[in-house]
């Protein structure tokens, strides 16, 4: 990951669309390199049909998004009206009276967060984090288990039927301020203490029994589901670092 650049910059995202020629995205017959047809000068990641376009400044920002829209046009497509925009990835104070500081990317949001920076001093950074859509998935998906029904099922059992997909979540979105998935992991925790409850007797109208019991279980065996070492081992999150740019995202 680049260091800390002091270099302005500005960043577009857009989604692209096409209306009964999507695979010509993927013709390069009809669509020829972006980069090579476009500004091989500069740099972008792609995935599918979404985009982001990095670029120095507001002016070279809005360049490449004409250039865009006309290579789009000749291809018969168009970008999104909506998500094609001009994103200010600048830190701090400097991008507080642009009109976009935030964007969706592959299921992170970047836009300007507090950090600890290495010399450990605090500030405002551009930085990715799990985004609102995502977690909102992840909730989701966790109430589709219904682990508080599963009362035949032993506590290391439901351990192994989660623990993949607490994985792949933890592996792909902790990368960057892996605080953000704390809140949505926890909701795992709420449906085990209720699980509890409807399993044992005891704790049926002891809620407070139900949370010492898991806190007890969680002391004894930390490592039984995938989300306890992150939630409880007590690291402290220094967040992450990237450079200060501008993309263009579509």
């Amino acid at each position: 990951m680049p260091r800390r650049q002091r270099t302005r910059v500005a960043r577009v995202a857009a989604n692209s669309f096409s209306i009964n020629r999507r695979a010509a995205l993927h013709d390069s017959s009809q669509l020829p390199s972006l980069q090579n047809r476009v500004a091989s000068h500069i740099p972008f990641e792609r995935y599918a049909d979404d985009c982001v376009v990095h670029c120095q400044t507001e002016k070279q920002a809005i360049w490449i998004r004409r250039q865009l829209e006309a290579r789009f046009q000749q291809c018969g497509l168009t970008l999104h009206p909506v998500k094609t925009k001009i994103v200010d990835c600048r830190q701090g104070k400097e991008s507080r009276d642009s009109e976009h500081q935030e964007f969706d990317f592959l299921g992170y949001t970047f836009r300007p967060r507090f950090t600890k920076w290495p010399n450990g001093t605090y500030g405002v950074a551009f930085l990715p984090a799990a985004s609102p859509g995502a977690l909102k998935v992840m909730r989701r998906e966790v109430r589709r288990w219904g682990l508080q029904n599963r009362t035949d099922t032993a506590l290391d059992d439901l351990a192994r039927r989660v623990n993949p997909y607490i994985r792949g979540w933890i592996n792909y979105y902790s990368h960057f301020y892996k605080s953000a998935l704390y809140d949505s992991l926890r909701r795992i925790d709420f449906h085990l203490r209720k699980w509890a409850r409807r399993k044992f007797k005891r704790f049926k109208q002891k809620p407070k029994g139900a949370r010492l019991w898991l806190a007890r279980i969680i002391r004894t065996n930390p490592a039984l589901f995938a989300h306890w070492p992150l939630l409880y081992a007590r690291q402290p999150d220094t967040g992450s670092r990237m450079s200060r740019e501008v993309h263009v995202r579509f």
